[in-house]
């Protein structure tokens, strides 16, 4: 059983940053080192004041590197890094008014360079397989038609290829502004916590009535809501332009789809081991068009924008922002703060048919819509995880498993503990398997059943259990190693199939979780 800790996962990362590997601190030499100094003195501090003063500054050096490589826009930063030294302060409040609050300062660090070490490393890789397929899928398409060297036929496909090259540059970014990032929203949901801490004090002075701390939005913002919530629905696609073809144009198209296939389908969409003689083939067969047989595939082969709105997630956002959802919080937080967000530019008169001038947007567009809606997803109930091939899906599972370091206070004790558990994450055999062991006997009323069943019910509400993709295997279980429970608790899931055992015990699930949802 190898055992992941923040050290693991500092240096895996430290190692990217001297191969200079990260491609949004690339070339920049000094940024890098203030990184890694940040890191190696995170290291060595033992105490919690000092570990979050550097982890404050750690957050904002990164942030503004990887999102000033999607948008070189920096106004708005001075408010956001102010808006998170208050967070961080809130934090101390939050501390007081409940007894298990989990660290989130330290813990956005964590999920990322937890996320950079299970995405970079070949072992976890075939969970990955699938991470942002379509775009890559259309980015090889692309190089493949650029191949022919034929911009007279394919010009409408290859004016998108540099688009597809930024949305791959992007992704690292990406991944590493939704960790920082996501949990920026959380204090909203403890205000009801600290309104109970008060209440809880004033009857000692014969104040039995007082005004709880309450916040609405007003009337006038509800326009720039409900645009925030349309854009947060919004996806931007590419697609064939249609038209109409007679008899003979079509058979023209025809006859080119069907020679085209003849290179064989995978690698026309991979672009692996081509078969160069039907390629060649294709080719000259091209060249031998006329100038409307020509001009009659340059037209099949246009590329258009689409902007859809999807209902279904604009209704589960709406709920989610009703309810104070820290996670849609957190993405309002960013468009509120950072011009980089409220500045997205796109015009149109048909959302149906985008004109190609604004496609040069697509990249940044799609990084930052990319962002707000996996932070906002993370925490949607109604949001579900049939594969890794997203970052919500890629969040969630990184935010879920990183409890090697989540600092806590340990009940009345009000002692402060960097370890509730040990965490062990490996890929074997198809299998995803994630161990807590819970060995630290100091901590008092530590409890493994209890952690057992919260992963339970988010695991089997957040994975589309009827629908996961059969690659997805998991195994997830909470080890008991102290003198009051050495039990093993264990959760399976796969493929329209789930079980939890306890102890090799098979249990039912709605009885030992007490829920009715689980089916």
């Amino acid at each position: 059983m190898t055992l992941l800790n923040e050290d693991i996962v500092m240096d895996f990362y430290c190692d990217l940053l001297s191969q200079d590997e990260i491609l949004f601190l690339k070339g920049k030499k000094d940024e890098r080192e203030k990184i890694m100094d940040k890191i190696n003195e995170l290291k060595e501090i033992d105490k919690l004041h000092d570990k979050i003063e550097l982890a404050k500054d750690l957050w904002k050096v990164l942030f503004k590197n990887a999102m000033s490589f999607i948008d070189p826009n920096l106004k708005g930063y001075d408010t956001l890094f102010r808006y998170f030294d208050v967070f961080v302060d809130f934090e101390e409040l939050i501390f007081a008014s409940d007894s298990f609050y989990r660290d989130h300062t330290l813990h956005c660090l964590w999920v990322y360079f937890l996320g950079e070490y299970l995405f970079r490393n070949p072992e976890y890789q075939p969970l990955f397989s699938s991470f942002n397929e379509a775009n890559h899928q259309a980015n090889k398409i692309v190089n493949f038609y650029k191949k022919f060297e034929m911009p007279e036929i394919f010009e409408g496909i290859i004016s998108v290829a540099d688009n597809f090259q930024l949305l791959e540059e992007n992704e690292e970014s990406i991944r590493c502004v939704v960790a920082l990032a996501h949990d920026l929203g959380y204090p909203l949901k403890k205000i009801a916590k600290i309104n109970k801490s008060i209440g809880e004090i004033l009857p000692f002075f014969s104040i039995f009535k007082f005004g709880e701390f309450d916040f609405q939005f007003d009337t006038i913002q509800q326009f720039y809501i409900n645009s925030f919530l349309e854009l947060m629905s919004a996806r931007f696609d590419l697609t064939p332009t249609e038209i109409d073809l007679n008899f003979t144009e079509f058979d023209l198209v025809q006859g080119f789809f069907t020679r085209l296939n003849k290179i064989g389908p995978q690698d026309y969409e991979y672009n692996i081991n081509a078969n160069t003689e039907k390629f060649n083939e294709l080719k000259q067969y091209l060249k031998s068009l006329g100038e409307q047989e020509k001009f009659i595939l340059k037209r099949v082969h246009e590329v258009k924008g689409m902007l859809r709105k999807e209902i279904t997630r604009m209704l589960r956002y709406s709920n989610d922002f009703e309810t104070y959802q820290h996670g849609i919080m957190s993405s309002f937080l960013l468009i509120k703060t950072l011009n980089a967000f409220s500045n997205m530019k796109i015009s149109y008169s048909d959302p149906d048919n985008i004109p190609s001038y604004n496609f040069s947007l697509l990249p940044i567009i799609d990084a930052k819509l990319n962002i707000l809606q996996a932070m906002a997803d993370h925490t949607s109930p109604g949001f579900q995880i049939r594969n890794f091939n997203s970052y919500s899906s890629f969040l969630i599972l990184i935010d879920e498993i990183e409890e090697f370091s989540r600092i806590s206070r340990a009940d009345q004790f009000r002692e402060f503990v960097n370890e509730f558990c040990k965490s062990s994450v490996t890929f074997q055999d198809g299998i995803l398997k994630i161990d807590f062991i819970f060995d630290n006997a100091d901590i008092p009323n530590l409890n493994p059943e209890i952690a057992f069943k919260g992963k339970c019910t988010r695991f089997l509400n957040v994975f589309d259990l009827s629908n996961l993709d059969e690659k997805i295997r998991i195994r997830f279980r909470c080890i008991g190693k102290i003198p009051e429970n050495k039990n093993i608790y264990e959760l399976t899931i796969e493929n329209g199939s789930y079980e939890i055992t306890v102890n090799n015990e098979k249990q039912d699930i709605n009885d030992y979780l007490r829920t009715e949802e689980i089916s």
